[in-house]
C-alpha cells in the first residue's frame, strides 16, 4: 500500500472509533450527548436591583394602537332637471331623457 493509502486508513480507524464512543454515550443518556449542559446564571449578593414598573415594561413591549378609523358615506343625490343644469352638466343620457324637455324637478 503506498502511504497515501495509509493515511486513509488510519483516518477511517479513528472516525470509526469516535463514532462507536459517541453512539456508546447516546446509548447510555441521548439527551445529555445531544443538549449542552445548562448554564446557570451568575449570582450577585449585597446589590440591590430596581426593577421598572410592570405597566412600563408592558407598554414598552407593545405597539402604538393604530389611529381610529372613521367610516363615512359619501352620496350624491339628484341633480334637479332644469334648463340650467343640461346646460352646466349636460343633457340626460337616456335615449327618452335625450328626447324630453326640462322637468324642472
Amino acid at each position: 500500500m503506498t502511504q497515501i493509502h495509509v493515511a486513509l486508513a488510519a483516518a477511517l480507524a479513528a472516525l470509526f472509533a469516535a463514532h462507536a464512543a459517541v453512539a456508546q454515550s447516546m446509548a447510555a443518556d441521548p439527551i445529555s450527548a445531544v443538549m449542552p449542559a445548562p448554564v446557570s446564571a451568575p449570582v450577585v449578593t449585597g446589590v440591590a436591583v430596581a426593577s421598572p414598573p410592570a405597566d412600563a415594561v408592558l407598554a414598552a413591549e407593545m405597539p402604538a394602537p393604530p389611529p381610529p378609523m372613521v367610516a363615512g358615506v359619501v352620496s350624491s343625490g339628484p341633480v334637479p332637471d332644469t334648463a340650467a343644469n343640461r346646460a352646466k352638466y349636460g343633457g340626460p343620457m337616456s335615449h327618452a331623457g335625450r328626447h324630453t324637455a326640462p322637468a324642472s324637478n
